[in-house]
């Protein structure tokens, strides 16, 4: 299921204000193309640090060719995101969600299946 389906909850679409964080996903590419502009406009893969290998030549490849899409480190992005959806495709990246529990986040499952989980994320 790709993030398009997974942010249906209950049948109903999630408020548009939500940035959508993509974490341990690198199939993310593929969702930035064929994503419909409102929706691609609020998707951002989020990386803590520095980007790793996948994320860093999407950047290169953003910057010579404008892929669409958008990145971010992770402290950088929730000085500014205070609420945001979280689309976890990896259960490996249950550690980001961790690291943002420690940060002091309220973290809220809305949906999952098998390969999928959607969170709302919350900082005070």
């Amino acid at each position: 299921m790709g993030i398009q389906q997974t942010i249906q909850v209950n049948g109903r679409g999630i408020r548009p204000a939500f940035t959508i964080a993509n974490f341990g996903n690198w199939d993310f590419s593929p969702e930035f193309y064929y994503a419909p502009p409102k929706l691609r406009q609020r998707l951002t893969v989020l990386y803590w640090d520095k980007p790793d290998f996948v994320q860093g030549g999407y950047i290169k490849l953003q910057n010579c060719c404008h892929a669409p899409g958008q990145f971010a480190e992770a402290n950088t992005f929730i000085k500014t995101h205070k609420r945001f959806l979280a689309v976890v495709s990896n259960f490996d990246a249950i550690e980001d969600l961790e690291r943002f529990s420690k940060l002091g986040a309220e973290i809220t499952l809305q949906q999952a299946n098998e390969n999928t989980a959607l969170f709302v994320v919350k900082f005070p």
